[in-house]
């Protein structure tokens, strides 16, 4: 099968059509691609990587001595244009191939964007152990065995803010230290006090509190985003949110 190559390229149809011209008077198949996706288009030809002037592939080298000779390449290698290159290089994949190079452009161009926004979002992502520690958290359920427990720490300054949801809460402090001090919501009672460790192996957190052990105390599943937190054991259940003041 016969294979066209681009040797000259213009934005200008009357110009590919003399050089045309002058190249079958000596006997050379000529192509001019995409004259009409130009004239459709014109003030956009060279994003659409101009008119083509093609010639067979085994024509190719004398054409362009021709063409040196006649002045159009000014003695400069032809280099195919943008798009070109463009299509030749995606035409075997098999979900580009059968897409105009336009679309190809733009497929490539979203690919790439995902692929980047994927690599960027896994290098700066704060760490689990960063999401916990670098924020206070406001408590509004406990439930204990399935049963709620609404946080009521005694003399206790309280927030009233609003959660993801839009519901005004009345904030109950966890504070998890960097030196592995925790503050757990009091339930008619004060503030609880105690330790908690992180397992990073399979993001774990144990807590150990000095009082209400029966409730605090146990290995707590994590779940964490930037706005919320939810820490779950056998037997308690702990919703918070981000403090945002």
């Amino acid at each position: 099968m016969d294979k066209w190559v681009t040797v000259l390229t213009s934005s200008s149809q009357q110009r590919l059509w003399i050089i045309r011209g002058r190249l079958e008077s000596q006997g050379i198949k000529c192509l001019i691609k995409d004259e009409w996706n130009v004239q459709a288009a014109h003030l956009y030809s060279n994003d659409l990587g101009m008119i083509k002037l093609q010639v067979l592939q085994q024509d190719e080298e004398r054409v362009l001595e021709i063409l040196k000779e006649l002045d159009y390449l000014n003695d400069k290698p032809f280099r195919p244009d943008f798009l070109a290159s463009i299509d030749k290089k995606t035409a075997n994949f098999f979900f580009f191939k059968k897409l105009p190079v336009t679309r190809r452009i733009m497929a490539m161009v979203f690919l790439g964007s995902v692929l980047l926004g994927t690599i960027l979002y896994f290098t700066f992502r704060p760490s689990t152990y960063d999401m916990l520690t670098n924020t206070r958290w406001c408590v509004s359920k406990i439930y204990f065995r399935g049963k709620l427990i609404q946080p009521n720490t005694q003399q206790a300054f309280k927030v009233n803010l609003i959660d993801r949801y839009g519901n005004n809460l009345n904030c109950e402090t966890l504070d998890l230290m960097s030196y592995n001090y925790i503050i757990l919501p009091g339930i008619n009672s004060s503030a609880i006090g105690g330790y908690w460790k992180f397992d990073d192996n399979d993001e774990t957190l144990l807590i150990n509190t000095d009082s209400l052990k029966t409730i605090y105390n146990g290995t707590y599943d994590v779940d964490v985003s930037y706005n919320r937190l939810f820490l779950k054991s056998k037997t308690t259940e702990i919703d918070a949110d981000r403090m945002t003041f």
